[in-house]
C-alpha cells in the first residue's frame, strides 16, 4: 500500500554511520539514479532528493514501496543495464527494515502534524443539514475534493483552496439562506423549499400574506374535507389527504362502541382530538357519525342511495371484540370505496351540501386583536385587495372555531404581530432579538462559543441593512452570510507545531473531532455538554459516546465517506458507464439504488457493530424493491413499491461486499467486464498489497468481450500475460478478477457472456492454489491468512480516516492494538473505533512551545 507522508521527512543520518550511509548511497546511485533522477523521474519518483553521500532522508511511504519492489525483484527491472547483486539487495532490505523499526521506536504514539482541514463536500452538506434541518445540496457548487495523501477527502493536506473557492463559498451560503426566513416574532425558521426574497418591507408583507392564506386554506380544507371534497366532486383535489377518511370511519366506530371499549366518559370531541394523536376535526366527525348511524336520512334525491350504501357498509363492521388492526384495515377498504372514481354522477347539489355542513356558513367575525385599519393599508400599497388581506382573520363561528386547535390560534396571533410589526417596526427591540438569533446560529455553525468582538462585527452587518430601510430578515441574512463564509465555519482549526510539545485536546476540540470522525458533521447537544465539562477526557465516557454515536443514523457517513473512498465507489451514480443499448435495464435510478445499497451495507456494519469479516461472508442486505428485482432476488410483485427499502437474504450469488453492484459495475467497461481492474482493486484496496505502475507499452484489450480476431476476453488475457513486462503482476491479480466474471458489466449475475459463451471464471494464484468462481474466491478470502490481511488493511484505512492524515511510523503499534482488540471481540468494527479514540494520536495535538 502506498502511503504518502505529507509534511515530515524523517532523517536517517542519526542512525547510520557515515560509512554505512555512503555504502547505501553508492548502491542506490549505481542502480537507481539512472531512471529516478531530477530529469527523468520514472514512476514519478526522484531518488536523488532523498539519497546523499552523507545523509539519507526517506519518507515512510517511500520506504514501504522500496522494500516491496526490492523484495519482489521489481527494482531494478530485469532489462536494466546493471544487475543488482543479491548481496546488495540483501543489504538494502536489511537497511530498510532497520530504518523502519528505529523510526517506529522514536515516534511511538505521536499525534503527528494534522493540517487543519476545511469542510469537504460531504461534511459541508451534512453540517448544513444538521444546522437547518433539511438537505439543500449546497456543495454542488464546489469543485471535486482531493483524495491523495491518506486517500480520504477529510485529510487537510489534500483539500486545496484558491481564490475561486471564496466565490463558491459565497454562492453556497446564499443558496442555503434562501431556505430561511427571520422575523422578530417567530425568530429564524427554515423551510424545505426556497422562500421568495423579502429584502424590502413590501416583499415581506406578501410573504406573510402567503402564510395567512396557507393557514386559512388549511383550516377550511380540514373543515370541509369530507363533505366538500369527498362527495361533491368527481375528482378530488390533489392537496386533499383522502386517507384521513378511514380515520373518521374508525373514530365513528369507536364512538359507537365507546361503552364496551371503556370510554363511556368521552365526548365525540374527545375522541376526535385524541384519536391516534391525529386530532381529527370534531364537527366533521360529528357529521360523519350522524350520517353513518342514520343511514343518510338527512339527504334527499339521487345521492340518498349512495349514503345509504355507505352507511350499511360501515354498520356491517364487526364489534369491539374484533382486533383493532382488522377494524383499521376494513375502514381503509371503506375509504377506497368512497373515493373510487366509479361514481361519475354529481354526488349532490349545493343545497344538500350546505344542509350537511350545518345550515350553510354562518356570519363571519373578525379575529380579536387584529388592527383592521392597519390591515386595510395593504390595498393602498397595491399588494392585494383588502378582502384578501382580511380573509384569514375571519372564522366560521360555530364550527370552525370549534375545530381550530389552540396551537393554530397561537400561530395566527404571531401572524398578526408580524403584520403589524412590518407596518410599525421597533428597531431597538428588533436588534435585541437579532443578537440572540445571530449568536445562537453562529455558536452552532462555528462549533464553539462566540466572542464578544466577533458578535459585534456580525451585528454591524445587520445594522447596515436596517439603516438602508431593509427588513429584519435581510439584516439577519447579511450577518449569517458572513458566518457561513468565515474560516471558523469552513475549517476545523487546531493549533499545532512540528517542534512543539504535546497537549490534550480541549473538551470542545474533542467533541468536534469525535463528531466529524464518526458523523462527518457538527457535534450534537450531548457531545457539546460532555465537551464543555471535559468529560470526554475520561475513557469510559469516551467509549460510551462512541457506542451511542455508532447506533445513530448519522453513522451513515461511515458508508458514504469512509467505505466509499476506501473501496472506491464514491459518487458511483454520477460516474457509472454501462452501455445502454446492450443493457437497457440499467439506468440512472438503478445506479443510485446500487450506490445506496453499498452505503447502507457499511452503515449497517457500524450501526449493528458487525464483524468486518462480513465483507466476505453472507449477510442480509438493504436495498430497494426495484434493485432486488433487477438482481433477480425477488420476482416482480403484483403491486410493486419500487422505492420501498427492505432487507433481503441475497442467496449464494450476492454474498458479501464484493458482489455489490456499485463495485462490480465501477470495475467494468461499458461493454465488458475487466478482470484486471477487478483483480487489482481486490489486491490493493481489500488486501492492502502494493502493485507497481503498469509499463507504458502494454498491449490493448478489446473494448468488447470478443475482439476482431474472435478471441474471447479470457484468451486475450492469456496473450496479455505472455508478455514479460506484464506477467509478474497479472499472475497476482488475474485469478481474483477471473473469479468475479459471473458479475456482468451491469452488475447482474450471469453464466455466459454477451456472445453466449460460457465464462472462464477459474484461476490459479502465485502459490498454485486454485480459485474457482465467486464461491471459490469467497472461500479463498475467508482463509485465516487472507482474513488477517483484510483486518490489517481495514485497521490502517480506518485509522488514517479517523486521524485525517497519512499514517506514520508511530502508528504501527496502534494498528497492531486495533487488530488484537478486534480479534478478541469477534472482529467487531466498533471495537476498532474504541481503540482509536482512546489513543494518544486521537486525543492529543502538537502545540507551539511556550515563548
Amino acid at each position: 500500500m502506498r502511503l504518502i507522508l505529507c509534511c515530515l521527512l524523517l532523517c536517517c543520518s542519526a542512525w547510520l554511520s557515515a560509512l554505512e550511509s555512503e555504502g547505501i548511497f553508492n548502491i542506490v546511485k549505481n542502480h537507481c539514479f539512472q531512471c529516478h533522477n531530477d530529469a527523468q523521474k520514472k514512476g514519478s519518483l526522484n531518488l536523488k532528493k532523498h539519497f546523499y553521500a552523507d545523509r539519507i532522508d526517506v519518507p515512510k511511504s517511500l520506504v514501504e514501496d522500496l522494500y516491496f519492489n526490492l523484495e519482489e525483484e521489481q527494482m531494478p527491472p530485469r532489462k536494466a543495464k546493471k544487475v543488482l547483486k543479491e548481496n546488495d539487495r540483501t543489504v538494502l532490505l536489511q537497511w530498510l527494515e532497520t530504518y523502519q523499526q528505529k523510526a517506529v521506536d522514536s515516534n511511538e504514539s505521536d499525534p503527528g502534524l494534522v493540517v487543519s482541514p476545511r469542510l469537504n463536500h460531504i461534511e459541508y452538506d451534512r453540517v448544513i443539514e444538521d444546522l437547518i434541518g433539511y438537505p439543500v445540496n449546497a456543495a454542488k457548487y464546489f469543485p471535486k475534493d482531493g483524495g491523495a495523501g491518506s486517500g480520504f477527502s477529510n485529510d487537510g493536506s489534500t483539500l486545496s483552496v484558491n481564490v475561486v473557492m471564496l466565490e463558491y463559498w459565497l454562492v453556497a451560503a446564499k443558496h442555503v439562506l434562501q431556505y430561511a426566513r427571520a422575523t422578530p416574532e417567530r425568530g429564524l425558521r427554515w423551510f424545505p423549499a426556497p422562500k421568495p426574497d423579502a429584502k424590502k418591507p413590501q416583499a415581506m408583507l406578501l410573504d406573510i400574506r402567503s402564510d395567512w392564506s396557507e393557514w386559512h386554506d388549511q383550516q377550511e380544507a380540514l373543515q370541509s374535507v369530507f363533505v366538500r371534497h369527498a362527495f361533491s366532486q368527481t375528482t378530488i383535489p390533489t392537496h386533499v389527504d383522502t386517507s384521513v377518511f378511514a380515520d373518521y370511519f374508525e373514530a365513528a366506530w369507536v364512538f359507537l362502541h365507546k361503552d364496551t371499549l371503556g370510554l363511556s366518559d368521552k365526548t365525540i370531541d374527545d375522541i376526535a382530538i385524541e384519536h391516534k394523536n391525529l386530532k381529527l376535526m370534531p364537527s366533521v366527525l360529528e357529521s360523519f357519525y350522524e350520517m353513518l348511524t342514520k343511514n343518510g336520512a338527512s339527504f334527499n334525491g339521487d345521492e340518498d342511495k349512495f349514503y345509504q350504501e355507505l352507511s350499511s357498509k360501515w354498520q356491517a363492521l364487526p364489534g369491539p371484540q374484533t382486533p383493532r388492526a382488522q377494524i383499521q384495515a376494513l375502514c381503509q377498504d371503506l375509504n377506497k370505496w368512497c373515493i373510487s372514481p366509479r361514481l361519475k354522477d354529481k354526488r349532490f347539489d349545493d343545497r344538500s351540501r350546505d344542509d350537511f355542513n350545518g345550515n350553510g356558513y354562518n356570519p363571519f367575525y373578525p379575529f380579536k386583536g387584529m388592527d383592521m385599519d392597519l390591515l386595510a393599508k395593504r390595498s393602498e400599497q397595491g399588494l392585494r385587495s383588502e378582502s384578501d388581506w382580511r380573509r384569514p382573520f375571519y372564522l366560521n363561528a360555530p364550527s370552525m372555531r370549534r375545530n381550530v386547535l389552540p396551537e393554530d390560534l397561537e400561530k395566527l396571533k404571531l401572524l398578526i404581530k408580524e403584520t403589524q410589526h412590518i407596518l410599525k417596526p421597533n428597531l431597538a427591540a428588533d436588534r435585541a432579538k437579532g443578537i440572540d438569533i445571530i449568536r445562537a446560529f453562529t455558536q452552532r455553525a462555528w462549533r464553539r462559543p462566540v466572542h464578544k468582538q466577533e458578535l459585534h462585527r456580525l451585528m454591524a452587518l445587520y445594522d447596515q441593512q436596517r439603516l438602508k430601510g431593509n427588513t429584519f430578515d435581510a439584516g439577519i441574512k447579511q450577518a449569517l452570510t458572513a458566518v457561513l463564509v468565515s474560516p471558523h465555519f469552513l475549517y476545523r482549526f487546531r493549533k499545532n507545531s512540528q517542534d512543539g510539545d504535546l497537549q490534550l485536546l480541549t473538551g470542545t476540540e474533542m467533541a468536534n473531532r469525535l463528531s466529524f470522525a464518526l458523523w462527518a458533521s457538527l457535534p450534537d447537544e450531548e457531545l457539546l455538554i460532555f465537551g464543555k465539562y471535559n468529560a470526554l477526557n475520561e475513557e469510559a465516557v469516551l467509549v460510551k459516546q462512541v457506542r451511542r454515536m455508532a447506533k445513530d443514523q448519522r453513522i451513515v457517513t461511515m458508508g458514504k465517506q469512509f467505505a466509499a473512498q476506501w473501496l472506491d465507489f464514491q459518487d458511483f451514480s454520477q460516474t457509472a458507464q454501462v452501455d445502454a443499448q446492450r443493457f437497457p435495464d440499467f439506468n440512472q435510478t438503478i445506479a443510485m439504488d446500487m450506490e445506496n445499497e453499498a452505503i447502507w451495507f457499511f452503515q449497517d456494519l457500524f450501526q449493528n457493530n458487525e464483524s468486518i469479516l462480513s465483507i466476505t461472508k453472507p449477510k442480509q442486505r438493504r436495498m430497494t424493491e426495484r434493485l432486488a428485482f433487477y438482481y433477480g432476488i425477488i420476482a416482480k410483485p403484483k403491486a410493486p413499491q419500487w422505492d420501498k427499502v427492505k432487507r433481503y437474504a441475497t442467496g449464494e450469488h450476492y454474498v458479501g461486499a464484493l458482489s455489490l453492484g456499485a463495485i462490480q459495475v465501477h470495475l467494468s467497461h461499458p461493454l465488458r467486464t475487466s478482470p484486471t481492474k477487478r483483480g487489482a482493486w481486490l489486491y490493493r484496496h481489500l488486501l492492502g498489497y502494493t502493485l507497481p505502475d503498469p509499463p507504458d507499452d502494454i498491449p490493448a484489450i478489446s473494448e468488447d468481450e470478443i475482439d476482431d480476431k474472435g478471441l474471447s476476453l479470457a484468451q486475450q488475457m492469456e496473450l496479455h500475460q505472455s508478455q514479460p513486462n506484464c506477467a509478474t503482476c497479472h499472475k497476482k491479480i488475474d485469478p481474483f478478477g477471473l473469479a468475479l466474471e459471473n458479475f456482468g458489466p451491469d452488475g447482474r449475475w450471469r453464466v455466459k457472456n454477451a456472445q453466449g459463451q460460457l465464462l472462464n471464471n477459474k484461476g490459479v494464484d502465485e502459490t498454485g492454489e486454485r480459485i474457482e468462481g465467486y464461491a471459490g474466491l469467497i472461500t479463498y478470502l475467508n482463509h485465516h491468512v487472507r482474513q488477517e490481511m483484510l483486518v490489517n488493511q481495514f485497521c490502517k484505512k480506518l485509522l488514517a480516516y479517523m486521524l485525517g492524515r497519512s499514517l506514520d511510523y508511530g502508528d504501527t503499534s496502534l494498528v497492531t492494538a486495533m487488530m488484537q482488540a478486534m480479534k478478541e471481540n469477534d472482529y467487531r468494527v466498533v471495537t476498532a473505533l474504541e481503540v482509536v479514540v482512546k489513543s494518544k494520536q486521537f486525543r492529543y495535538k502538537r502545540m507551539k512551545a511556550a515563548q
